[in-house]
């Protein structure tokens, strides 16, 4: 959703949070988010194959939240730290996947590190291509 919001794309009237809206700027984005987190995790000492070898994300490792849920969930608790921080939208994602990096490092006993970077990269792109709800949004900037 932070990067969504920085890339500043003229919304269609009438489009409602959820929704997806396509946009080859989010498509040219989208990997830089995967660098930053593989890129975190291989400093971690955690290696994630360079492409996958079957799904992306699993039967067993689909996400459990509809992404507004997520949001809904999540925002609260990342807004104080990007004003915090003072951060702008493009780098609350990055913080964002440096902080997925951390998660899926941590939880690499409990789930395939291969499997976790599928959920990550699945959740980018979701994230980056769907409407948020407007829970709060600072660092509309860029």
């Amino acid at each position: 959703m932070y990067l969504f919001r920085s890339l500043g794309l003229r919304i269609p009237e009438g489009a409602a949070a959820g929704q997806v809206v396509l946009s080859e700027e989010a498509s040219k984005q989208i990997p830089a988010l995967l660098q930053t987190c593989a890129g975190v995790l291989a400093r971690l000492g955690t290696t994630v194959a360079s492409a996958p070898s079957g799904p992306i994300v699993e039967e067993k490792s689909k996400p459990r939240q509809e992404l507004l849920d997520t949001q809904k969930r999540l925002e609260p608790l990342f807004t104080p730290l990007q004003l915090k921080y003072v951060l702008d939208n493009r780098q609350a994602a990055h913080a964002a996947a440096v902080a997925t990096a951390m998660a899926v490092h941590a939880s690499r006993q409990h789930l395939d590190p291969n499997a976790g970077f599928g959920l990550a990269a699945f959740s980018f792109a979701e994230g980056s291509q769907t409407l948020p709800a407007e829970i709060g949004k600072p660092g509309n900037a860029g």
